[in-house]
C-alpha cells in the first residue's frame, strides 16, 4: 500500500510541474504572438516596398497588392508561399511590373539547408528572374546542391506570377 501511495504522490508531482510548465508557455505565446506577427508584416511591407519602390500599394487581393504611380498601375507586389522547398515553406514577396517581368524578389521566410538551400538568397541566383517573365525550371539555372529549393523558388515565382495575372484582368 506504501509503495502505491508513493507512485500517486510522484504522478500527480508531476502532474502538476507539466502543468505549470504548460500554462507558462501558453502565457509566453499569447503575449508574444501579437509581437511576432506585427514584426512580420512589417517585414512584408517592406519587402512589398522593395520589390515596387516608388508606388503606392492597393491590397487587390489577400495575397496581391497593385502598385500605382499617379494613378496608373505599375506593376504588382504578390505575397506567395511554397511548402516545396527542402526544408519546408518558403514565403516570399515578388514584384512584378505591368508586362509582368519580374522586378524584384524578398524573402520573408525560410528553412532551407544552410549553405545550400539559403543560397537561393544571393544575387548570383536570384538576379537571373530580374526583368524577366516566368520561365520553365529548365530555363534556369539551378543550385548546384539544391536542386530542390531551387525548383520551390521557381515554382513560387510561377505561382505569383499567375496571381498576378489574375488580379490584373
Amino acid at each position: 500500500m506504501k509503495q502505491n501511495d508513493n507512485i500517486f504522490v510522484l504522478a500527480l508531482k508531476l502532474f502538476v510541474i507539466c502543468l505549470v510548465i504548460a500554462l507558462g508557455l501558453s502565457a509566453l505565446n499569447y503575449v508574444t504572438e501579437p509581437v511576432i506577427a506585427q514584426l512580420t508584416e512589417t517585414a512584408k511591407k517592406e519587402a512589398m516596398e522593395a520589390v515596387l519602390p516608388d508606388c503606392d500599394l492597393e491590397k487587390a487581393n489577400e495575397n496581391v497588392y497593385i502598385g500605382t504611380k499617379d494613378g496608373k498601375t505599375v506593376g504588382y507586389a504578390v505575397n506567395v508561399v511554397t511548402q516545396e522547398g527542402y526544408g519546408g515553406a518558403i514565403e516570399m514577396i515578388i514584384g512584378f511590373d505591368e508586362a509582368f517581368g519580374i522586378t524584384g524578389m524578398e524573402y520573408i521566410s525560410m528553412s532551407e539547408t544552410p549553405g545550400l538551400g539559403t543560397r537561393a538568397k544571393d544575387e548570383s541566383f536570384t538576379s537571373q528572374f530580374l526583368g524577366q517573365q516566368a520561365k520553365a525550371f529548365e530555363e534556369i539555372d539551378a543550385l548546384t546542391g539544391a536542386t530542390v529549393t531551387s525548383k520551390a523558388v521557381n515554382g513560387a515565382i510561377n505561382q505569383a506570377s499567375e496571381m498576378a495575372k489574375e488580379a490584373a484582368k
